[in-house]
């Protein structure tokens, strides 16, 4: 299987990567639940190191919210696929990560390496409801990835989808609608009150 790519990317690393890198509180990651022993094995070989402090995700969503060539956007997931710090994952979500990553699964669906990094991200991400999923809208597109042609990655999509199938959808007020009086209309727009005027007399 070709997942060395995530250990063996020897590109110059750009302006942005390398600030986040100096300021990085720096950790290695835990082993996680093996979902396909191949890829774990290979990623595990020579660990990338994660974000440690929830403040710095901001700066990793933002470099990725811009879809970068594909090595650079391969080491950006790899520091996302070591970090285990679950405030940081939670800031990532509330980044709106999933946004981002179906976004990715659109850009490089034809970058394996790149699909399976994220379908190994996915259950890692902390959820407490389905909420942020269909928000997001990522499920269609992992759906995709599991009734696609056979690779590592379909599996890994199928069970992604088996776990949120479970999660529950958590009711949300909705939003009180303003009603804005006449007298406010005209103080602010006084030519659309005198055409409301005209049409009704």
């Amino acid at each position: 299987m070709r997942m060395n790519s995530f250990n063996d990317l020897v590109d110059d690393e750009d302006a942005d990567e390398i600030e986040l890198e100096d300021e990085m509180v720096l950790s290695i990651p835990k082993k996680g639940k093996i979902r396909d022993g191949d890829y774990e094995d290979t990623y595990e070989s020579k660990l990338t190191q994660g974000i440690e402090d929830p403040a710095l995700m901001e700066r990793l969503a933002r470099v990725m919210f811009m879809k970068p060539k594909v090595q650079k956007s391969k080491r950006l997931l790899a520091k996302l696929m070591a970090t285990t710090e679950r405030a940081c994952l939670r800031r990532f979500l509330v980044l709106h990560g999933l946004v981002i990553l179906k976004s990715w699964l659109r850009h490089f669906k034809d970058e394996e390496d790149i699909v399976m990094g994220i379908m190994f991200v996915l259950p890692r991400i902390p959820l407490l409801s389905r909420n942020a999923v269909e928000d997001s809208q990522i499920e269609e597109a992992v759906q995709e990835v599991a009734e696609g042609p056979d690779s590592p990655s379909k599996g890994m999509a199928q069970a992604v989808l088996a776990e949120w199938k479970e999660l529950k959808s958590t009711y949300r007020i909705p939003k009180a609608k303003k009603t804005v009086s006449p007298s406010a209309i005209f103080s602010r727009h006084p030519l659309a009150c005198l055409i409301t005027c005209v049409i009704v007399f």
